[in-house]
């Protein structure tokens, strides 16, 4: 009787270690399989294999940093202060990059009314913390290029920990890594995302691990 108890619960305990095991087994398998599209415009290309640096609101390389506070869209000037967008300067230069801190879909609708009233939505990479902005974005114009948020770059990095990241579908122009979140591992996320052929975009950082990222810089005021 305790013999078949004993081997009764080493069948269990076996069956409890084997199958996470063999369920990594087959995910791993999977995602080694899997493909993912990448955004293939030469100028997101570009900035995987030549980083740019991006200065704000300037004039060649610029990056405009849109704050949305109850619909209303400000930008935030070269020192520091925050202005309506009615002040915000023409940019002529051939490709834009935009960072917004805004959610909701009333947010996005403003923006991308902002984006087509300034002819801005074919030349613009936007990127945002917040993935559901984003995702509303994306509702007035599927081929707008975009990044990814933060809730897919903290899942992506824990997947690629574990071999899985293929697993998850590659459908952004670039990626922001903040170097306060991912301080810890941002260059090991930074290759993962470059090989597959995703940009990312990152802010200076006293950090040792930041300085080793070939990345697009957001800079801020050009000084020379």
């Amino acid at each position: 009787m305790i013999s078949k108890k004993f081997t009764r619960s080493l069948t269990v305990l076996s069956v409890a270690l084997i199958t996470p095991v063999f369920t990594w087994i087959l995910l791993k398998s999977l995602a080694n399989n899997s493909f993912s599209a990448f955004d293939p415009d030469p100028w997101i290309q570009s900035l995987v294999t030549s980083p740019h640096n991006f200065y704000l609101n300037d004039e060649a390389n610029p990056w405009i940093h849109i704050q949305i506070k109850n619909s209303e869209l400000l930008f935030v000037t070269t020192n520091g202060d925050l202005e309506p967008i009615a002040h915000l300067p023409v940019f002529k230069a051939d490709h834009l990059v935009f960072l917004v801190d805004g959610q909701g879909p009333s947010a996005a609708k403003t923006f991308y009314d902002f984006l087509q009233s300034n002819h801005y939505t074919e030349k613009s990479l936007v990127l945002s913390a917040s993935d559901g902005f984003l995702k509303d974005v994306r509702y007035y114009n599927a081929n707008i290029k975009l990044s990814c948020g933060q809730a897919y770059l903290i899942r992506f990095r824990m997947l690629n920990d574990l071999g899985l990241a293929n697993l998850m579908t590659i459908n952004m122009s670039g990626a922001l890594v903040d170097p306060s979140i991912f301080s810890d591992n941002i260059v090991e996320l930074t290759l993962a995302l470059h090989q597959r052929h995703v940009p990312v975009f990152t802010f200076p950082s006293t950090t040792t691990e930041a300085q080793k990222v070939s990345a697009n810089m957001l800079l801020p005021r050009r000084t020379e």
